[in-house]
């Protein structure tokens, strides 16, 4: 885990040294990119950070008399979603917590409390482009390619795509909303770009097809 962080806080260095702290509006990652010494320098360069955390995680209670599993925290709904008042120390950082309800609880730890559920929401959003360009939409892997500079070639051909599909989803959306899932309405979240995406690139497929 210590070599992984030094790899991340190298590439968070080499970020620093082009542009500065204030061009970070927050940092957010998955339930992978953590650790005590992560943290700590996340917060010693004044990097806000939104970052999920496992359910297992193991935080004080209220009266910091014992540790308990963080789901103890919450007694939600499903699609609930709290913000603990307070901070609560994990992995020796004061951080403040919130829990959207999900079948698989989204925990989200941060050094911030304002909009920190909202904030790391829109990292799902990268998620599903990723799977746009893959075996959601245009199954970039299957081409195999290696060559650095057709694969530069195509992914500027794939962006450019992806960008039409996207933008007439948003036109199509506007004249026939789409359904949104509890959660999404609950973070007050626009949908997702897969959602906008399939509304063009479906019909698209089947034409080409």
């Amino acid at each position: 885990m210590l070599n992984f962080t030094a790899e991340r806080i190298t590439l968070i260095e080499r970020f620093l040294n082009v542009f500065s702290v204030a061009n970070v509006k927050y940092l957010t990652a998955d339930r992978e990119i953590k650790g005590k010494e992560w943290i700590k320098y996340l917060n010693s360069k004044h990097i806000p950070f939104r970052i999920r955390i496992t359910n297992n995680t193991q935080v004080f209670n209220r009266n910091h008399t014992k540790q308990v599993n963080i789901l103890q925290l919450f007694r939600l709904p499903m699609d609930g979603v709290m913000i603990l008042n307070s901070t609560r120390k994990i992995w020796g950082t004061d951080v403040y917590i919130g829990c959207l309800r999900r079948k698989d609880c989204v925990i989200i730890i941060s050094n911030e409390r304002s909009n920190l559920l909202q904030d790391y929401a829109k990292r799902w959003k990268i998620e599903t482009l990723f799977g746009c360009l893959k075996t959601k939409g245009f199954n970039l892997e299957d081409t195999h390619l290696t060559d650095h500079e057709r694969i530069s070639k195509l992914f500027a051909l794939l962006t450019i795509t992806f960008a039409w599909c996207y933008m007439v989803g948003v036109w199509l959306n506007k004249h026939e909303p789409i359904s949104l899932a509890p959660s999404t309405i609950t973070l007050k979240l626009t949908p997702m770009p897969s959602t906008q995406f399939n509304l063009t690139f479906q019909p698209l497929d089947n034409l080409v097809l």
